[in-house]
C-alpha cells in the first residue's frame, strides 16, 4: 500500500512538472543574445548567405534565433 501511494505521488509530481515546464517554454522569447547561446552551450552560425540572421547551434537554446547586434552609426 505504501508502494504503491508513493508511487502515484511520485507520477502526479513528475506530470505536473512537464506542463509547467512544457508551459515556461511556449511562453519563452524565442529570440536570445549571443552571450546566452554561447553560455548554454551553442555556437551562434549564420543561417544566411549574408549573415544577418543568425541560429544557436547546440546546447540549451538550439535552433533559437540568436539577436544580431546592432552597430553604432549603422
Amino acid at each position: 500500500m505504501r508502494r504503491r501511494m508513493m508511487t502515484m505521488l511520485a507520477s502526479a509530481a513528475l506530470a505536473s512538472g512537464v506542463v509547467v515546464g512544457a508551459a515556461g517554454s511556449a511562453a519563452a522569447d524565442p529570440d536570445i543574445s549571443i552571450v546566452q547561446c554561447l553560455l548554454g552551450g551553442g555556437l551562434p552560425i549564420p543561417e544566411s548567405e549574408d549573415g544577418q540572421s543568425l541560429v544557436c547551434l547546440g546546447g540549451a537554446y538550439n535552433g533559437h534565433k540568436v539577436r544580431v547586434p546592432e552597430q553604432p552609426g549603422a
